[in-house]
């Protein structure tokens, strides 16, 4: 052979490889940063946390406007329009930043005129300055995700939650307060928007101002997104709004907590599904809003999606169903006793991460088929109906009512989804292989743990064990591992022996 060695040429990324990428961003690093969070919340205390929590809460509200949907529907076009990435990227950073000042403006004003309720004001402009970082981040990792660069998205997402966690570390060891740890997260953030800016150009994502900047079109295109960003926010966060006003700081930190555990589940569970959009929107390619796949499209789809299912349900579910059983003893391990009072409100927001994790793929699926608007209204929905439970239950209630609330809507957006992509859009899903046998699992599992003694301390962690063992047995036994799981488990066996080597 004449010449040099030849350069290897890039083979294309598989789905279960994404999902590792995805995984390995979680673990290396996204985990310390769950880690020091919760350290901190334990040196804060139940009153430090609440305004902790509270005034980040306060800040997501303000967030919906700084982001108005832009990651799916930059996520979805880049995967159905790879000769324009340069294009859709470059538009999306000027306009992500235009809608960044307009909710710094509305922020401002609405802190001004008393808004915040309890919370101090300054403690809100710090979380708000902290998040708008965070979401200027969001052209640049839309962008790569679109086109499947998961392994850039994982070094550089674990490297920005490393330098959040040293951050917030730094402060919880040398000065513990709300107003230093918002301060320290939100300088590591404009680190980690430099970094991600970076890794961008680097990975075919080269800012050019576009000429003309068509932000119209854009916004246009970008609407039913922008209504289901809107609309799951408001669901999702409006609760902890309420308690602002309805609820002692005390009652805050104690939910600040569970929901903190909670969100740490859903980042875990999410990060799953997370390489599933871009290939439904490129298996979806050509389809309007309009319109549907062919029947041949609809079969792939089907296909590819009720196998992500499956291993998705296998997951969720008995994280839901082990939550529930030992959500108090869990609080009383992470954060202390004085927040064993979060226990009965975890047992239902490990639920929302469950759920959101078992049906996340669903959403992919409505996404990639220009069903966005579908999803906008399901959430709008779930927006009036915990509104509605949140406001006649609090005041009686409390804590529970908001919980117990977050986890119903999840359950109709779970049911929802799967009429609408059934019955709608004629995706051929598998609900049985979705739920079979991982809920039965899951249950004969909760009564494993049911007959086991009360833990306490660090005993919690044998019955987690235990639980995990027991429910890998119920899955053996009830026939999970088929041809398939067998074929994945053995590929997998062999990197690891080829690492060795």
């Amino acid at each position: 052979m004449k010449g040099g060695p030849r350069k290897r040429a890039r083979t294309a990324p598989t789905l279960m490889g994404n999902v590792g990428f995805n995984f390995f961003a979680f673990f290396a690093g996204k985990g310390a940063s769950a880690v020091v969070g919760i350290f901190l919340i334990r040196i804060l205390g139940p009153e430090g946390a609440g305004f902790y929590t509270a005034a980040l809460g306060f800040a997501f509200v303000f967030a919906i406007i700084a982001d108005l949907g832009l990651p799916g529907y930059v996520t979805r076009e880049v995967s159905q329009a790879r000769d324009r990435i340069q294009g859709i990227f470059s538009r999306a950073l000027l306009i992500q930043a235009v809608q960044v000042v307009v909710a710094s403006v509305v922020m401002a004003v609405s802190v001004l005129f008393g808004a915040a309720g309890q919370v101090p004001a300054p403690l809100v402009a710090l979380a708000f300055a902290g998040l708008a970082l965070a979401i200027m981040t969001v052209p640049t990792s839309a962008g790569l995700q679109g086109r499947e660069e998961f392994r850039a998205v994982a070094l550089v997402s674990s490297a920005c939650s490393w330098m959040n966690a040293i951050a917030v570390l730094a402060v919880a060891l040398v000065a513990p307060s709300p107003f230093n740890a918002l301060a320290g997260w939100a300088a590591s953030n404009a680190a980690g928007l430099v970094l991600w800016l970076w890794a961008g150009r680097r990975n075919g994502l080269a800012f050019r101002r576009p000429a003309p900047l068509n932000a119209w079109g854009f916004w246009r295109g970008a609407f039913p997104f922008a209504m289901t960003g809107i609309t799951n926010q408001l669901y999702v966060r409006q609760g902890m709004v309420l308690l602002t006003w309805m609820a002692s700081v005390f009652a805050l930190g104690l939910y600040g907590a569970a929901a903190r555990m909670s969100e740490l589940l859903q980042l875990i569970l999410l990060s799953l599904s997370g390489p599933l959009y871009p290939r439904l929107g490129f298996l979806a390619r050509g389809v309007t809003s309009s319109g549907l796949p062919g029947p041949a499209a609809r079969e792939s789809i089907g296909k590819v999606l009720t196998r992500a299912l499956r291993y998705l349900g296998a997951v969720c579910f008995p994280v839901g169903v082990g939550g529930t059983v030992l959500a108090t003893p869990l609080m009383l391990l992470l954060f202390g006793r004085e927040f064993g009072g979060a226990g009965p409100a975890f047992a239902w927001l490990v639920w929302v991460a469950a759920l959101s994790g078992a049906h996340c793929g669903m959403l992919h699926a409505l996404n990639a088929l220009h069903r966005a608007r579908w999803v906008a209204v399901m959430f709008g929905f779930n927006a009036v109906f915990s509104l509605a439970i949140n406001l006649v239950f609090i005041p009686r209630y409390g804590i529970m009512a908001v919980a117990m609330a977050a986890a119903l809507c999840e359950v109709v957006v779970m049911v929802a989804s799967l009429f609408l992509l059934k019955g709608r859009c004629g995706i051929p899903v598998g609900l049985k292989r979705w739920l079979w046998p991982s809920v039965p699992a899951s249950l004969l599992m909760a009564v494993v743990l049911r007959f086991l003694p009360a833990p306490s301390g660090m005993a919690v962690l044998a019955d987690v064990a235990i639980g995990a063992a027991a429910y890998l047995g119920f899955l053996i036994v009830l026939g999970f591992f088929g041809y398939e799981e067998r074929v994945h488990l053995r590929r997998f066996a062999g990197r690891l022996g080829l690492l060795r080597a």
